[in-house]
């Protein structure tokens, strides 16, 4: 049997980022395990504690409000700068702005098919409750709902 000691020396991992910038989380994509900054995101690679390494940076493309990250079938949607993104794998990019709203925070689910969103504008306009159809790529936008703390499923529904 491992001791304490020897489990926290096999499964663990420690890295210095050197991005200067706010980790604010770490968010499970796919294959691979993204540090969600401020101002970027780092991606890691690995399938032990002994294997990972960083294998990406992207700036200028960062989180805001972890409880806006989302993990959906390898893809990860979160909240921006610069409004709502999806990562892939590749390149972060923005999905919303046909929105044509900018906002501070928001707490976010995703059930395989769609992404929601439960944000806050960014202009004084109140709350907002998204809904991002990921296969279409098209955003329902329902106002004045208020700020959702948590989301859980309840047999793969939102509840």
């Amino acid at each position: 049997m491992n001791t304490d000691t020897q489990l926290d020396n096999s499964m663990s991992w420690q890295a210095a980022l050197g991005v200067g910038d706010e980790a604010l989380g770490v968010v499970p994509a796919g294959s691979e395990v993204l540090v969600m900054m401020k101002n970027s995101i780092i991606r890691l690679n690995g399938t032990s504690a002994s294997s990972f390494m960083m294998t990406g940076i992207f700036k200028n493309c960062g989180c805001i409000d972890i409880n806006s990250c989302a993990e959906c079938a390898g893809t990860v949607f979160y909240l921006g700068r610069n409004g709502f993104y999806s990562y892939d794998g590749s390149q972060p990019k923005i999905i919303s702005g046909k929105l044509n709203c900018m906002y501070s925070s928001a707490v976010s689910y995703c059930d395989g098919v769609k992404y929601y969103a439960s944000a806050i504008r960014s202009d004084g306009g109140g709350h907002e409750f998204l809904v991002y159809d990921i296969e279409r790529g098209i955003w329902h936008k329902w106002s004045k709902t208020p700020v959702i703390k948590d989301f859980f499923t309840m047999n793969g529904s939102a509840a």
